[in-house]
């Protein structure tokens, strides 16, 4: 598998993977703290949450 290419999963994986806790279209925490501080972390968490609550 070459690096950098896009995996696309079927509506039915993706919702199975994401149950389990796996979401490969999310960035990983780690990257997240290297690029945004603990506020912006915060504010994104929030409106990720309020958009999944809709």
């Amino acid at each position: 598998m070459s690096t950098g290419e896009e995996i696309n999963y079927a509506a039915e994986d993706s919702d199975i993977l994401t149950a389990i806790g796996f979401r490969p279209d999310a960035a990983s925490r780690v990257d997240n703290q290297e690029k945004y501080t603990p506020a912006q972390s915060l504010i994104y968490a929030r409106r990720r949450a309020e958009l999944a609550s809709k």
